[in-house]
């Protein structure tokens, strides 16, 4: 790769962005190991904080991987890291995410990592919309 040889319209496309669609494609198909592996290494090879709304995805993609692998601790800290990076953003498909992580932390139960999250959670205005959003579909 050339970046300085490749058209304009795909020099932004390096090693985060392509482990960034292989972690989206593989949560699609409900691999959260490989998920998890690529959204790590998305976030690894991220240099600085120019696409902070792809870095959220990233981690909302690693912490869905580990709820799936049932590290809730871990899962938590991530959305968490997740919600402070993205508390600027302004976009329905953030909210989308999130809503699918709130669906999917309900199935949890009561412990004290998702009694903790959801305290901390509650102060993001993206999180509070998103989970709005989700009481409106349901």
């Amino acid at each position: 790769r050339k970046p300085e040889d490749d058209p304009e319209w795909i020099r932004y496309f390096d090693e985060s962005e392509l482990n960034d669609e292989f972690g989206h494609c593989m949560h699609d198909l409900e691999r959260s190991a490989k998920a998890a592996e690529h959204a790590r290494l998305c976030l690894e090879a991220v240099d600085d904080a120019t696409f902070v709304r792809s870095d959220f995805f990233a981690m909302m993609i690693l912490a869905d991987a580990h709820l799936a692998a049932g590290e809730l601790e871990r899962a938590c800290n991530v959305a968490l890291q997740a919600l402070a990076a993205g508390e600027q953003l302004r976009s329905g498909r953030c909210v989308g995410y999130l809503r699918e992580f709130h669906q999917r932390m309900t199935t949890v139960g009561s412990s004290r990592s998702a009694i903790e999250f959801g305290e901390q959670a509650t102060s993001s205005r993206l999180w509070r919309i998103a989970v709005r959003a989700g009481k409106a579909v349901a």
